[in-house]
């Protein structure tokens, strides 16, 4: 790390784990190093951990709970949008089978964060595993246009037409995903 010392404060540059934490807990958007939102770091430290608890009983199948405390915590933090709550939203309502408003958590999560191809990619696995395979092609086709090299949305695009019987086709994009 490259640390300097300025006035007597200690200062090191951001590496990219940081920058990725930083974009995580909402401090920071992905594109522009600027803050989602107002959050005092304090304050953001708190929210994370009890995100990490609503994760934790989501992954126990306690999802009552997990809405509970989720529900409470934006109660308590109007207009908190910050990435990972909607990445808890998708998997609350996926795992309470509720799939459209799942859909909706992925498509605010979208609006809010255009720049995070993440919540595209997984709205498109998630309209592919719905059968839902001319939405699910055009989410990857609009990843792929910024990242010719996503190998799972290119494989995917193979696997929507191997569903559409189209095995030609389908043979097409998992040689172009070997290629990448």
């Amino acid at each position: 790390a490259d640390h300097s010392q300025q006035g007597g404060v200690a200062q090191r540059e951001l590496s990219a784990g940081d920058k990725e934490q930083l974009q995580a807990l909402g401090y920071i958007s992905a594109f522009t190093s600027q803050a989602a939102t107002s959050l005092d770091p304090k304050k953001g430290v708190l929210i994370d951990a009890r995100l990490r608890d609503i994760s934790q009983l989501i992954g126990q199948k306690r999802t009552a709970e997990a809405e509970a405390g989720l529900q409470r915590l934006l109660d308590e933090n109007p207009g908190l949008k910050m990435p990972h709550v909607y990445n808890l939203k998708y998997k609350l309502y996926t795992a309470e089978r509720e799939f459209s408003k799942a859909l909706n958590a992925l498509r605010q999560a979208i609006a809010d964060f255009p720049d995070i191809d993440n919540f595209k990619q997984t709205l498109a696995l998630a309209l592919f595993d719905l059968k839902m395979y001319d939405k699910a092609e055009n989410r990857c086709r609009e990843v792929l246009a910024r990242d010719p090299r996503n190998t799972r949305l290119t494989i995917l695009l193979g696997e929507i037409r191997e569903k559409q019987g189209r095995p030609a086709d389908a043979l097409g994009f998992y040689a172009q995903a070997l290629a990448i």
